[in-house]
């Protein structure tokens, strides 16, 4: 419902029109809700880069406007969160919240909508790569049939929603997933990836009270947490599926990491 408020105000301000939308996507409601409104509106979301430390704010933001007008976005949304991390932007800006605040809106979901995900800026600047909903949908239906999980679905996840692991991984295979016909019911909750960064045992005390059965992170993630050692009053005897990837996997420390957390 509140996704379909946010199509029916973005129709109005692309003069009916499938919007593009560049976001900055974090880890709350309305950003979820505003992503999913716009696909509900047959627009394409672009996924902007969340800044990270080691870069200039004016620098990230000139970025930003440089992948904006390459992928001819009509608006950047961002979360309040992040807005004040970075200069205003030259495309015209809203905040997730500015959307979808009327009353009902009783419309379809318009066919068409597309993503665009960027690549991860390590060598150069992004590069975005347009993909269209139904390529994402067979990728989705991949990982919930690699997965097999059980009827009951919990996910936890720190990732950002910025990359593929997290929103594709993450986010949208676990909305899929808790379609009636899959599940008998769960919940997603999703953390910050920089509460992660700032107190790792988060991740293992969400996981224990939400009695979490699917998660992922890259390997990176788990080596710190076998750094950590004291892990007391982790439960995590729910969990059915981790998935890990994103870069190059040690096998001996997967070994050394299925033992610790067993």
């Amino acid at each position: 419902a509140a996704a379909a408020r946010v199509q029916r105000d973005l129709l109005a301000r692309c003069g009916g029109r499938p919007p593009r939308v560049a976001m900055l996507l974090r880890a709350t409601r309305p950003a979820v809700t505003t992503l999913l409104g716009t696909w509900r509106a047959g627009g394409t979301v672009v996924s902007l880069p969340l800044p990270v430390r080691h870069v200039d704010a004016a620098e990230h933001g000139r970025l930003l406007d440089r992948l904006c007008r390459a992928a001819g976005a009509d608006l950047a949304v961002l979360d309040p969160g992040a807005a004040p991390l970075l200069p205003p932007l030259t495309t015209p800006t809203l905040h997730t919240t500015d959307l979808g605040t009327g009353g009902p809106a009783a419309l379809e979901p318009v066919p068409g909508g597309r993503l665009v995900q960027c690549s991860s800026g390590s060598t150069s600047d992004p590069k975005g790569v347009d993909l269209p909903l139904t390529a994402v949908a067979h990728n989705i239906e991949a990982i919930l049939e690699r997965l097999d999980l059980g009827p009951r679905r919990a996910t936890v996840s720190w990732l950002p929603l910025s990359h593929d692991m997290g929103l594709i991984g993450m986010l949208l295979s676990t909305l899929v997933s808790l379609a009636p016909d899959r599940a008998d019911g769960g919940e997603l909750v999703l953390l910050h990836p920089e509460e992660f960064v700032a107190d790792p045992r988060i991740w293992f005390r969400t996981l224990t009270q939400a009695r979490g059965t699917v998660t992922a992170a890259p390997a990176f993630a788990l080596a710190r947490m076998l750094r950590l050692g004291d892990l007391d009053g982790v439960d995590l005897s729910t969990l059915e599926a981790l998935i890990c990837g994103g870069e190059r996997i040690d096998a001996a420390m997967l070994g050394r990491f299925e033992q610790a957390a067993g």
